[in-house]
């Protein structure tokens, strides 16, 4: 650019008073000039589209993983406590506690996820996932990292399964926000809890 318009005010120099030769030089420079500023201006434009797509990306990775190990977790956890609620004889009692100590390494991938969601996830959002996942460590805790498992564990396991599933649908409202998607309602795994309808009268 600087080389351009150095020859263009050499080339100035010798019009010697020629006015329709000097309009035509400075035509083409300003025209140059403007060029390169679009030109700026649009590749600038351009990289801030792609830094905030790689963002918004980043961001919905963020919200399908957590809410996978949620509800990984959640089920983890119903399963355990059915085994254990259930358990016959020894047999039962070792699936019960296998179950069980499957929650080891999936609480570490539920805590190492949700460290990242200072990054992401929506205040109020970000509450419930830290109050969920705070009673997963008081499982943690009360059972030496899910290495014995009592049925006195068996309300908090209930408990904490509510809370981690409540947690993955607040985190799935607000990405349906963000992606322009109506809000869900009533997940149907509450409908499904829900009393049926009473029977039309005279039946």
């Amino acid at each position: 650019m600087k080389e351009m318009l150095l020859g263009m005010f050499l080339a100035l120099e010798k019009t010697e008073g020629n006015l329709d030769l000097l309009k035509l030089l400075l035509t083409a420079v300003l025209s140059i000039i403007g060029a390169w500023i679009g030109g700026a201006f649009g590749a600038k434009r351009g990289f801030e589209q792609f830094r905030d797509q790689q963002a918004f990306g980043k961001r919905l990775a963020w919200y399908e993983e957590m809410i996978s190990a949620l509800l990984q977790g959640a089920t983890n956890l119903a399963v355990a406590a059915t085994l254990k609620e259930y358990a016959q004889n020894e047999h039962d009692h070792e699936e019960a506690l296998r179950s069980w100590r499957d929650m080891q390494p999936k609480h570490l991938l539920i805590n190492q996820i949700t460290a990242k969601g200072i990054l992401y996830a929506q205040q109020e959002t970000y509450n419930k996932l830290w109050k969920a996942t705070g009673f997963l460590q008081e499982l943690a805790d009360q059972s030496n990292a899910f290495n014995f498992l009592n049925r006195e564990h068996l309300d908090s396991m209930d408990h904490t399964k509510v809370q981690l599933r409540r947690a993955a649908d607040a985190l799935a409202e607000d990405m349906r926000a963000q992606l322009g998607i109506d809000p869900l309602g009533t997940h149907p795994r509450d409908l499904e809890k829900q009393p049926l309808p009473a029977p039309p009268a005279g039946l």
